[in-house]
């Protein structure tokens, strides 16, 4: 035991006090700690014999004996006795059987955990949990309390919409005869409730034409991995929508802004080149023709006041250049079609070479 901060480190049981028991404590206590500056100690045989003595001077240890007038050795030990006494109390072992000898012990295990648990404050709590316990609470606090746990248990009941899919599960079971262990079907009915009803009724289509072709296959776990395909399919598929119409909506939104800027400032080179950067990079026909159509409108409404061609067409080149998020094909796309627009050539072919 330490004799700085009551840390108990090491011990050993022996059938009496000899050097080696001593020796099997220290090593034990090293093998954790290190090696300490000193041992204070009783004058016991086993604590001061020549065995002991030169192990304590091969690791450098001094070896410090504590006599009768020496309060604070003694009473160290004697109150580490105390509490151990008062932490495990009187133990009686019941011998008439091995499983009453069994049974008196962890009943004494258990006891002495629970009285050392409740000793020792939780995470950053002042109070120990014996004594937190002990707190009185309030009529209102209890109310708010059990009406959590009403709220609580009521989310857990299952809707009408689990039921259903239970119904599905079990009607599947018995039309199939399927033998299913009840930790199976617990499994299975959890299992179940993530699932979509439309996922399960297509499952349940694919499950039959299955089993149809291989009787073997008629278990439930084939029946879970066909309902895992399809319901990953509608997710994945629906999230492919969500995607395609927020990406449209976006270009939608940046077309409609250009087009206001475009109305502020209708000789605009740089507005027309950002709109035909959307139609070569979208995927989406509509919005690729949309923003070719526009593109189109607004190069004529500019060559409208410019007296040379070769001067627009010059603009365009210079605002093209300056992109820098664009490939190859992608400018040589935006250059016809900016070709095209300078020349009286109908609005039909321009679309119908972008696509």
């Amino acid at each position: 035991m330490d004799v700085k901060t009551f840390a108990h480190t090491a011990f050993s049981v022996g059938v009496s006090e000899t050097s080696d028991e001593v020796i099997k404590v220290l090593e034990a206590h090293c093998k954790d700690w290190g090696t300490p500056l000193g041992v204070l100690c009783d004058c016991g045989s086993g604590n001061l014999s020549e065995k002991t003595r030169d192990y304590l001077r091969i690791h450098n240890i001094e070896l410090v004996p504590a006599g009768p007038a020496n309060p604070k050795g003694n009473g160290t030990d004697e109150g580490a006795f105390s509490h151990m006494k008062q932490v495990l109390g009187t133990i009686r072992l019941d011998l008439s059987s091995p499983r009453a000898f069994a049974r008196c012990v962890l009943e004494k295990l258990i006891s002495l955990y629970i009285t050392m648990r409740n000793r020792i404050p939780v995470k950053e709590n002042i109070l120990t949990p014996r004594k937190e316990m002990k707190v009185p609470t309030s009529q209102l606090q209890r109310g708010l309390e059990r009406q959590r746990l009403k709220d609580h248990n009521k989310s857990r009941a299952e809707s009408e919409e689990d039921l259903s899919k239970l119904d599905q599960l079990h009607g599947l079971i018995r039309y199939h005869d399927m033998a299913v262990e009840p930790a199976a079907l617990k499994r299975a009915e959890r299992s179940i409730k993530a699932f979509k009803e439309e996922a399960i009724i297509a499952a349940q289509e694919a499950f039959v034409k299955a089993v149809n072709r291989k009787s073997e296959r008629k278990n439930l776990a084939y029946f879970f991995g066909i309902l895992k395909r399809i319901q990953q399919e509608r997710d994945d598929e629906a999230y492919r929508r969500y995607c395609s119409e927020r990406y449209n909506e976006q270009v939608m939104l940046q077309m409609s802004r250009q087009q206001e800027e475009h109305q502020q400032n209708k000789h605009s080179v740089e507005g027309i080149v950002r709109m035909l950067v959307q139609a070569v990079k979208t995927t989406v026909q509509f919005v690729k023709e949309l923003a070719i159509r526009k593109a189109h409108q607004w190069t004529q409404e500019l060559m409208e006041s410019y007296r040379y061609p070769r001067a627009l067409k010059k603009r365009f080149a210079e605002a093209l250049g300056a992109l820098t998020d664009l490939n190859l094909d992608q400018r040589n796309n935006i250059w016809e079609l900016i070709e095209k627009f300078l020349e009286p050539k109908t609005m039909e072919e321009s679309v119908t070479r972008i696509s």
